[in-house]
């Protein structure tokens, strides 16, 4: 569902989904909501994911988040959203405004993509898998390094940024769909394969061609 679809916020809304694990570098999205608070900017956190118990930096992680949002006096701006269902991440998709995807130099990262289909922009890392998911100021913004002054630049962005066609419009939506499973789905990347052998091996192209129009 489109932005424009539903019922608009009060305030800009950010959503987190990710493991609360210290890699996932969620530390920076409390401190870029410390720097727009002090700067008068109207806006919600909400920093939902999976927080594993029985695993102690998990739980210490957590633990240090919390603290984070009372030292810095954002607990009325962050809010901690601990081991979603799948019905409720997929509600915070459709009710947040931007998503935020911190990790840097992830392989592939599955949030920019659940981002694009609930058609939402998407703040990540310029790195890894997600530097080429993402298109800059089309599906959302890239940030050279972790770090929460960069954050804070790009969510600002996000918050004075009033149309994302690429999202928003039907017709230019399916382009960025059609994007997606042309080059970054299962049979996108099969049939990346398939061209890498051809070129490769000519000769077994051939043959297996060959033997795909006996079967059909």
């Amino acid at each position: 569902m489109s932005r424009r679809d539903r019922p608009q916020n009060d305030v800009y809304v950010f959503m987190s989904m990710n493991r609360f694990w210290p890699e996932k570098r969620l530390d920076i999205i409390v401190e870029a909501a410390s720097l727009l608070k002090k700067r008068g900017y109207k806006f919600l956190v909400q920093l939902a994911g999976s927080v594993m118990p029985h695993i102690p930096e998990s739980r210490i992680y957590y633990e240090l988040l919390q603290k984070m949002t009372k030292d810095l006096d954002v607990t009325d701006v962050v809010h901690f959203i601990p081991s979603p269902s799948e019905c409720q991440k997929f509600e915070l998709y459709r009710q947040c405004d931007s998503a935020l995807y911190t990790p840097p130099n992830e392989h592939f990262g599955i949030v920019p993509i659940e981002a694009l289909d609930q058609r939402r922009p998407v703040i990540v890392c310029d790195s890894g898998g997600p530097a080429e998911t993402v298109i800059e100021d089309v599906t959302g913004s890239k940030i050279l390094k972790p770090t929460g002054e960069l954050l804070a630049e790009a969510m600002v962005h996000h918050i004075k940024k009033q149309d994302w066609p690429a999202l928003d419009c039907d017709e230019t939506y399916e382009k960025q769909r059609a994007r997606f499973d042309r080059d970054f789905s299962l049979r996108g990347f099969c049939a990346h394969i398939d061209e890498a052998v051809a070129q490769l091996f000519p000769d077994l192209a051939a043959i297996s061609s060959r033997n795909r129009r006996a079967l059909a």
